[in-house]
């Protein structure tokens, strides 16, 4: 199996009231991975019901 480091940031279109990152560091295939995958952000912002943004960061 391959290491991988993946971190996603997500923030809203609309406000700076909300931000959240998500960082993985580990082995592919494992339970920890499948995990990370399915942490997501909300549809919309909780602060002001703005767009969502995804940014992958390498």
């Amino acid at each position: 199996m391959d290491h991988q480091t993946e971190r996603v940031r997500f923030s809203c279109s609309g406000c700076d009231d909300f931000e959240l990152e998500k960082v993985y560091s580990g082995m592919a295939g494992t339970p920890g991975k499948e995990e990370y995958d399915r942490i997501d952000a909300p549809d919309e912002c909780p602060v002001c019901g703005g767009e969502i943004e995804r940014e992958k960061i390498q």
